[in-house]
């Protein structure tokens, strides 16, 4: 990391240039730039929180992902470095997060995440973490700046409200995480899927039932594999009791 008492501005801006360019285009690949996929992201954040320890290359991505998530909604004005690129875009470079921070931001939203879907609502105090501002452009367009925890939970907030209610509980209930879907979706994987349908079928048939199935088409694949004589020598098995 750039020593920000000893080397001069020119130095630091090149420094922090040459060390962030790699970790950048991961972050915008991680990220991404629509609200559908910044949800996406914020889930994976919040459901997989930054250790209060990690080693350097993990932190240093996690930054860069937390920046980049919060630039739409404004810029982090404190610890934060501004670098202008050769395509001619602007990223501001939080060094003032630390993996704690970057733990608790994740707490924060995995609990505004599990408030939403459990029907309730959650408020954040502006500008109780550090000092927070809006301003307005020119050409009317607005963004927050300040504290870099305040524009995560402002940017969080975004967009939650754009496309928050993509958000549910996976039907499979010893699953229950979040997750966000598409349409109608119900379950957070196909896993989950299949196996709320093996528990349908085993409430609407009975064990004898289910073996008889069983049964039925271990003898399809005999005759499939080994022929129709083999097949029609296989017998079912009856079922023995405990006692022997």
């Amino acid at each position: 990391m750039p020593n920000f008492e000893t080397e001069s501005p020119r130095r630091l801006v090149r420094a922090a240039a040459v060390e962030w360019a790699p970790t950048e285009r991961e972050a915008r690949k991680r990220v991404g730039k629509s609200d559908l996929s910044r949800l996406k992201w914020l889930l994976g954040f919040a459901s997989a929180p930054a250790p209060a320890r990690m080693d350097r290359a993990a932190l240093v991505q996690r930054r860069a992902e937390v920046s980049l998530f919060s630039l739409r909604t404004g810029h982090a004005q404190n610890g934060a470095m501004t670098l202008h690129d050769p395509a001619g875009r602007v990223t501001t470079v939080d060094y003032d997060l630390s993996a704690r921070e970057l733990a608790v931001l994740a707490r924060e939203a995995e609990h505004t995440i599990a408030e939403l879907l459990g029907g309730g609502h959650v408020v954040f105090e502006v500008g109780k973490a550090g000092r927070v501002w809006r301003a307005i452009t020119q050409s009317f367009t607005s963004s927050w700046g300040g504290d870099s925890r305040e524009i995560f939970r402002m940017a969080m907030i975004d967009v939650l409200a754009a496309e928050g209610r993509r958000l549910a509980r996976c039907s499979w209930k010893p699953c229950n995480k979040p997750f966000v879907r598409r349409k109608r979706g119900a379950y957070c994987s196909r896993a989950c899927s299949q196996r709320a349908r093996q528990a349908r079928f085993r409430e609407r048939h009975g064990e004898e039932e289910q073996r008889k199935r069983r049964h039925a088409s271990y003898v399809r694949w005999v005759r499939k594999t080994k022929g129709a004589a083999i097949a029609a020598k296989v017998r079912e098995r009856t079922k023995q009791s405990n006692g022997g």
